[in-house]
């Protein structure tokens, strides 16, 4: 079964994505990874199996509503697509 969690958390600057586990609305600077800086509204995306694992993550660009989404298969990141 998968779950969109929506609650919004308070905004955050200076993120490093691949630790990005709650969805709220972030502040990107000088990304190590991901979309090019600005700030996101992310939504987390899990599958509860017995514990709770993070499956997709997706990023809104708030400034011109451009998306960036990524999946994990249960060992490592995909790109950001």
């Amino acid at each position: 079964m998968t779950h969109l969690v929506r609650q919004r958390i308070e905004a955050r600057t200076s993120v490093d994505l691949d630790n990005v586990t709650s969805p709220g609305q972030f502040g990107v600077k000088n990304p190590t990874n991901g979309p090019a800086a600005g700030t996101f509204s992310v939504e987390v995306f899990v599958t509860l199996d017995g514990a709770t694992r993070l499956i997709v993550q997706r990023a809104i660009n708030m400034a011109d509503g451009t998306v960036s989404t990524r999946f994990h298969n249960g060992t490592v990141w995909s790109a950001w697509a």
